[in-house]
C-alpha cells in the first residue's frame, strides 16, 4: 500500500508535456523580379575594328549575366532565334517602335540593350541604353566620351555602364564588376606565335653548343702544337706536323668564335621576339564565324 502511494505521488509530480506553437517560417527575402534582357548587336562607326565590335557585344552580355535574377540573350543568339530574313532589320531597330515590338514578341524580352560607338577625331563616344521593351521608352542610359585608343578604354567602361543601367540589381555571389584584363589581351594579341621564338632560341642554343665544341677542339689542337714546340727545343720535330697543329688551332678557333657570335645574335633576336610573342594563346581566341551578309569575328572569353 505504501509503495502504491509513493508511485502515485511520483506520477502526479512529473511535469506535464505542453505543445507550444511553432514559430512561423521566416519570410523569403524580397528582391527584384527576374527579367529577360536582349543585347542588340553594337552599332559602331565604319572605322571601328570588327574585333572590338565583337568584344564589346560579348563583354556587355557577360557583364549583364553577373546581375541577380537577370537572363541575358546575346546578339548572336538573337540571330539564331529570329528568322534570318528579319534578323538584319531587327538587330538595329532600337528607334523603330513597331520593329522593336516585333523583336520583343520574338524574344519575350523585358528590356533591350543597345550600344553605339562613334568616333570624332581622336575622341570616342560610348553610349548604352536600356530600353523598356513593353513601354517602348528609354529606362536608363550611360554615355561617356574618352580619348581614342586600342579599345581597352571602351572595355573599361562596360562595368560602370551596366551598373548605371541596372542600379536596382546587385551582383550574383562571387561576381565582380568589370571586364577581365585578359579580354583586352585577346582583343589586341601580340602578333607572333610561339614557334618563331622557340626556333630562334633553339638555333641560338645549337650555335652556342657548336661554338663550345669547336672551342674545346681548338684547345686540344693548341695543346698539341704547344707540345710540339716544346719538344722541338730538345729534338727535331717535323715541320709539317707543327704547321698542321697550328692551322687546326686557328681554324677551329675561328669557327668557334663565329658560332659564338651567331649564338649571341640569335639570343638577342629571341629576346626581341619574346616581347611580341603571344604566350597566352590570345590569338586563338579570335575566330572567324558566319554572320548575316558575310563573316564576323568572335572573341572567346
Amino acid at each position: 500500500m505504501i509503495a502504491l502511494l509513493v508511485l502515485t505521488a511520483l506520477a502526479a509530480s512529473e511535469p506535464k508535456h505542453v505543445d507550444l506553437p511553432m514559430p512561423p517560417p521566416p519570410a523569403p527575402k524580397k528582391g527584384p523580379k527576374p527579367i529577360r534582357v536582349a543585347v542588340l548587336d553594337p552599332a559602331v562607326d565604319p572605322g571601328v575594328d570588327s574585333r572590338l565590335k565583337a568584344a564589346l557585344g560579348q563583354a556587355i552580355t557577360a557583364e549583364i549575366r553577373k546581375l541577380d535574377r537577370v537572363t541575358a540573350i546575346a546578339a548572336d543568339e538573337i540571330q539564331q532565334m529570329v528568322s534570318f530574313q528579319r534578323s538584319r532589320q531587327l538587330m538595329g531597330c532600337s528607334e523603330d517602335t513597331s520593329c522593336m515590338a516585333e523583336l520583343v514578341d520574338a524574344l519575350a524580352a523585358d528590356d533591350l540593350i543597345s550600344l553605339r560607338v562613334t568616333t570624332v577625331g581622336q575622341s570616342v563616344t560610348f553610349a548604352v541604353q536600356r530600353l523598356d521593351a513593353k513601354r517602348a521608352k528609354v529606362a536608363q542610359s550611360f554615355t561617356k566620351q574618352v580619348p581614342k585608343g586600342s579599345g581597352e578604354e571602351l572595355l573599361a567602361l562596360i562595368g560602370p555602364a551596366v551598373q548605371g543601367l541596372f542600379p536596382e540589381r546587385g551582383l550574383l555571389p562571387g561576381k565582380t564588376r568589370g571586364v577581365d584584363k585578359a579580354v583586352a589581351r585577346k582583343l589586341n594579341p601580340p602578333p607572333l606565335p610561339k614557334w618563331p621564338f622557340f626556333a630562334t632560341a633553339g638555333l641560338g642554343a645549337a650555335a652556342g653548343a657548336g661554338g663550345a665544341t669547336f672551342g674545346f677542339l681548338a684547345g686540344q689542337s693548341y695543346t698539341r702544337w704547344r707540345t710540339l714546340v716544346d719538344a722541338s727545343s730538345a729534338s727535331a720535330v717535323e715541320a709539317g706536323a707543327l704547321e698542321q697543329a697550328k692551322q687546326e688551332t686557328q681554324q677551329r678557333a675561328f669557327v668557334a668564335n663565329a658560332l659564338f657570335i651567331g649564338a649571341g645574335a640569335l639570343a638577342l633576336g629571341a629576346a626581341f621576339e619574346a616581347v611580341f610573342t603571344d604566350w597566352n594563346d590570345d590569338r586563338a581566341a579570335l575566330a572567324v564565324v558566319p554572320a548575316p551578309g558575310g563573316v564576323g569575328v568572335l572573341v572567346r572569353f
